[in-house]
């Protein structure tokens, strides 16, 4: 039994004549990855790619906002800690603060991405 990424690859292999006419959204990055490989051992012979976007980059495409660098966003959280918690003690080092800072993004950026009620997980 095949993977889906690699049915849908041997589809669009069959009925499409210019590949590069084609744009393919995937969930992830690492599905764009499974989906390229697939993809080039149909290929017989060197032809265009078709436009493999993430579902995050495809929506980003059609808005002004950027999703900013993750070491602004751990420097704004690090002000921003450092804002509430200095009562009088010192602060902790950026350094310190960068490996847990990113986790701590990363679980906000869950809890966003599925909707979870604020007052029930704080």
């Amino acid at each position: 039994m095949n993977s889906f990424l690699y049915d849908l690859a041997a589809e669009l292999h069959r009925s499409t004549r210019q590949l590069e006419s084609l744009v393919v959204v995937f969930p992830n990055r690492r599905a764009i990855l499974y989906f390229r490989k697939h993809l080039g051992s149909m290929l017989d012979r060197p032809a265009f790619s078709p436009r493999l976007l993430t579902i995050e980059d495809f929506i980003s495409g059609y808005s002004a906002l950027k999703v900013p660098d993750k070491l602004d966003l751990i420097h704004e959280l690090y002000i921003t800690y450092n804002q509430v918690v200095s009562s009088g003690t010192a602060t902790e080092s950026f350094d310190k603060f960068y490996f847990w800072g990113d986790m701590l993004l990363r679980d906000f950026d869950e809890a966003d991405k599925y909707l979870v009620n604020a007052e029930h997980l704080f």
